[in-house]
């Protein structure tokens, strides 16, 4: 919401602006509140009946790996989201980071992502793992963040950040 509404103050549009900012801190706290675990980490959803979404193991890289750089949380939260990012070999071995563990939602299809094989947005990589990347500098873990960069360079150069539209 932030980012929204800097978007509107370039594009003149002050009063909306203004009205996005006063939905910053309420959104914040409902987030904080009904999607933080009590270690420190985001899950991805609520479900109908507000349950957390997906299995009980399960872990969503998205909504934590954006959490810092986006600034929801502070650097004390973003502190815990790296150390449980690192705590899971099967997800931190996967770099740059694969987007879920133990896999991906039940919900979604084999046919959703293209059968076997077949990533549809591979292209999204970069942006997950420049996330990843940006919450380990949040938190002074150079080294880390250095490994995760030279993997995304090699990744691009090797062409596995490819896309579906790559050829739009």
């Amino acid at each position: 919401l932030a980012l929204m509404s800097e978007v509107e103050l370039l594009l003149g549009n002050g009063q909306e602006a203004e009205e996005i900012k006063e939905r910053i801190m309420p959104t914040r706290k409902a987030l904080l509140s009904n999607l933080l675990t009590e270690d420190g980490f985001f899950i991805s959803v609520l479900d109908k009946k507000v349950k957390p979404h997906g299995k009980d193991d399960y872990f969503e890289s998205y909504p934590n790996a954006m959490a810092g750089p986006l600034e929801v949380v502070d650097d004390k939260i973003v502190k815990s989201i790296v150390k449980k990012i690192n705590s899971i070999p099967e997800l931190d071995s996967n770099v740059p980071m694969c987007s879920n563990y133990p896999g991906r939602p039940d919900d979604e299809t084999h046919y959703e992502h293209g059968g076997d094989g077949f990533h549809m947005n591979g292209g999204a990589w970069m942006g997950l793992g420049g996330l990843d990347v940006w919450s380990h500098l949040i938190v002074a873990d150079y080294e880390r963040a250095e490994v995760l960069i030279r993997l995304l360079v090699d990744m691009q150069k090797n062409h596995y950040l490819q896309d579906r539209v790559e050829k739009f």
